[in-house]
């Protein structure tokens, strides 16, 4: 149950489109909160897989429980859990736990993306507004006069020395 359309699909969402970060402002929560959703399935996804194996353990483990046809003693239950993990249910639920665990590690590693991309939409924003990504030539333009008007530390220091 990976569900591989959502997770290409969110996957190709993870790039942050620069020329046109209005839209990525507004998509990015609602995309965020569906990875979020899918990686909670998988969750549940790995622990029924949990469950299902301990069921699966515990089966072989009683079809196994029987008394030695030699001595009459039931097998220890070493040997019972050695000999369990044997069964061939027991190997197909292993299987189905290990690529339940597999598929929810994709579908954290999205999350943690997701993360990210957030974190960077917001550095993004704090740059645009104080001017270090300038969304126009106008705003460059801008910068450059106010940048020129400013005074540099060693005129600030110098008037400062000439005041009495």
């Amino acid at each position: 149950m990976f569900m591989e359309k959502e997770y290409e699909d969110a996957k190709k969402h993870l790039r942050i489109d620069i020329m046109d970060l209005e839209n990525e402002f507004i998509e990015h929560p609602s995309r965020m909160q569906a990875v979020i959703e899918c990686t909670t399935d998988m969750m549940q996804v790995r622990d029924i897989a949990a469950v299902s194996l301990k069921q699966v353990i515990a089966q072989a483990a009683e079809r196994l429980r029987v008394p030695d046809e030699k001595d009459g003693k039931l097998p220890s239950e070493a040997k019972l859990t050695s000999l369990s993990m044997l069964d061939p249910a027991v190997v197909t639920a292993t299987e189905e736990l290990a690529e339940a665990e597999h598929d929810l590690r994709y579908w954290q590693g999205l999350s943690e993306s997701y993360r990210a991309k957030g974190s960077s939409l917001k550095h993004i924003s704090e740059l645009t507004v104080s001017g270090f990504l300038a969304p126009s030539q106008n705003r460059k333009q801008e910068l450059q006069v106010t940048r020129a008007a400013a005074e540099t530390p060693q005129q600030f220091i110098s008037r400062k020395k000439a005041i009495p």
